[in-house]
């Protein structure tokens, strides 16, 4: 059974928030939308090789060394880069290595 749970990024407050659990995310859903204040990150359902749980907007290296983030691409996950968009069924051993709101610098190495 595939687990369904997201975080967000508080844009006001500048930090990342764990929802306990999808209804929390979802009773706030229209504060979300009105506001825009507030970006949710869905849970991919993926680990990365040290257990650590990967969300929409993480940044991951993969074994090659190759640098992305992950978004939600014609109906899958995908690790993208600048110049392309791979489905992440190609990597394993993923790395999570920051993510998009509070590691912005390391989206230029996606860009590479």
């Amino acid at each position: 059974m595939r687990e369904i749970k997201f975080r967000a990024w508080d844009k006001d407050k500048k930090e990342m928030s764990t929802p306990e659990d999808i209804e929390s995310i979802l009773r706030g859903a229209s504060r979300f939308n009105v506001y825009g204040n507030i970006e949710p990150m869905q849970f991919i359902g993926l680990h990365d090789k040290n257990g650590k749980e990967i969300y929409e907007g993480d940044i991951v290296k993969t074994k090659f060394g190759i640098i992305g983030d992950i978004q939600f691409l014609d109906g899958c996950f995908c690790l993208h880069r600048e110049y392309a968009d791979d489905c992440l069924s190609y990597y394993t051993n993923l790395t999570v290595i920051g993510n998009i709101y509070e590691n912005p610098e390391l989206s230029s190495l996606a860009a590479g």
